[in-house]
């Protein structure tokens, strides 16, 4: 089983909320940007981690800022990293 990290299962989550938005299909979607669809799936299920260069493209193709992929984010900057508080 694959070890998926929290923040890419989130920002898969608010790619297939965007997608949904904008009634796109995955496969529409995949092929426009050049990527396959197990590529699409595995982002959207968190099970890949998103690249800036199909970050890119996925922003461009779905008219968002990349901003709108960390919209759950908000309290981010609020909290302490879990990597500094294992540091310490």
């Amino acid at each position: 089983m694959a070890i998926t990290n929290q923040i890419d299962v989130k920002v898969g989550a608010c790619l297939r909320r965007i997608r949904f938005e904008r009634t796109r299909a995955l496969a529409d979607l995949a092929a426009a940007i050049g990527v396959g669809v197990e590529v699409m799936l595995a982002v959207e299920n968190g099970e890949k981690r998103i690249s800036a260069h199909l970050m890119v493209a996925l922003c461009q193709e779905l008219n968002v800022r990349p901003s709108e992929f960390f919209a759950w984010s908000d309290d981010l900057e609020t909290k302490t990293p879990q990597s500094e508080v294992s540091a310490a």
